[in-house]
């Protein structure tokens, strides 16, 4: 939290931005890790497939098909109100997904 706080303080400051963020400023859910490393789970599959179909935008099992999935089961439980901001930030990886070609199609 202390790195991601430090990161988007810099990014604002870099921006002229007059915002400091603090630790206390940033969630982190580490609920959602998962099997390790390259193992799909379930929630993953679903996000994957939701974000596809819904957006037309690929994500990549081992870190962002798994941290949509873990977002999208935080908005279904309600963590968020109405006029939360809440910023998903795709890191990559589409290009990995052929790796996964047969198992995203079951």
């Amino acid at each position: 939290r202390n790195q991601v706080a430090l990161l988007a303080s810099a990014t604002a400051a870099h921006l002229g931005l007059e915002l400091a963020c603090a630790q206390a400023d940033i969630a982190v859910h580490a609920d959602y890790v998962g099997g390790g490393y390259g193992v799909m789970g379930d929630l993953a599959r679903a996000a994957i497939a939701t974000l596809s179909q819904s957006e037309g935008l690929p994500l990549y099992p081992a870190y962002t098909g798994r941290a949509f999935g873990g977002l999208l089961d935080l908005v279904q439980r309600g963590a968020f109100e109405s006029g939360d901001r809440v910023l998903f930030w795709h890191t990559g990886g589409t290009p990995a997904l052929f790796a996964y070609a047969e198992a995203l199609l079951t």
